[in-house]
């Protein structure tokens, strides 16, 4: 764990990280970064349908809370903040995709997943079944694909 010294640090650089990348690309979105007591945010609103939105909130209690498109996570302990530069430009860069399921014989939706791949190779991934799909599986689902565009 970090001490609050090096954690305050990493907080700062990071936000100036993420204010630089907003200055880069405001031009594609509406970007507004607010910070309160105990937190610092960004929303980022595209102005084309084809882009990918994100909201990020990093919390001074040493937590997180992430909106990608429609996927969320909330009360994330943060442990590496070179993750949220390395996600902000792979939605820049048009890296996201959103997979959905639907029943092959139905059609109900079994679930969706979100996949953003990383410039560290790894990639961050959400997945949201319904009942249904928590249930049968997605084995045989028949899968559609959102992909987006750079900023």
């Amino acid at each position: 764990m970090l001490s609050d010294d090096a954690f305050g640090n990493q907080l700062t650089d990071t936000k100036r990280a993420l204010e630089a990348w907003a200055e880069r690309h405001h031009t594609a979105a509406e970007i507004i970064i607010d910070e309160g007591a105990g937190f610092w945010r960004i929303q980022v609103a595209p102005s084309e349908a084809s882009l990918c939105s994100v909201e990020l909130v990093l919390r001074h209690d040493r937590c997180y809370d992430l909106i990608v498109l429609e996927a969320s996570v909330e009360d994330q302990p943060i442990e590496q903040f070179e993750f949220f530069v390395e996600l902000f430009d792979a939605i820049a860069q048009g890296l996201p995709v959103v997979r959905t399921y639907h029943s092959l014989a139905t059609q109900p939706l079994l679930g969706t997943a979100m996949t953003v791949p990383l410039a560290n190779g790894e990639a961050w991934y959400i997945e949201d079944l319904s009942a249904l799909g928590q249930q049968r599986g997605l084995g045989d689902a028949v899968v559609t694909e959102r992909r987006f565009a750079p900023y």
